[in-house]
């Protein structure tokens, strides 16, 4: 599989106005520009899943300096805490995807 089939492939499947999911399109089309295809695959998936733990902790740091009084507030962290889980969801379902797509290949 090439890097341009595999991209090709995300943005066919994963058209969607869901911002978790779109967000984990374009991390993985990121990492596969920057790593290639094959290597991006033959990483364990925990390798790639660390990246958004980092959001988190960036989201975390932008709520964490005034308290929690506003409920528009809790509701936008609620919303960027659980957006997170699940863009990691669909970033290992693309994986999983392209894994599955690039064996029946050989």
């Amino acid at each position: 599989m090439t890097n341009e089939a595999a991209i090709k492939m995300i943005r066919d499947k994963h058209r969607t106005e869901n911002k978790a999911e779109k967000l984990a399109a374009m991390y993985a089309m990121d990492d596969i520009i920057y790593d290639d295809i094959e290597v991006w695959l033959s990483k364990p998936i925990h390798r790639h899943i660390d990246q958004f733990v980092s959001i988190g902790l960036e989201v975390l740091e932008d709520y964490m300096c005034e308290p929690f009084t506003d409920e528009d507030k809790q509701r936008t962290f609620a919303e960027g805490a659980i957006g997170i889980a699940e863009s990691m969801y669909h970033y290992a379902l693309i994986h999983h995807e392209l894994q599955e797509e690039s064996m029946s290949e050989r």
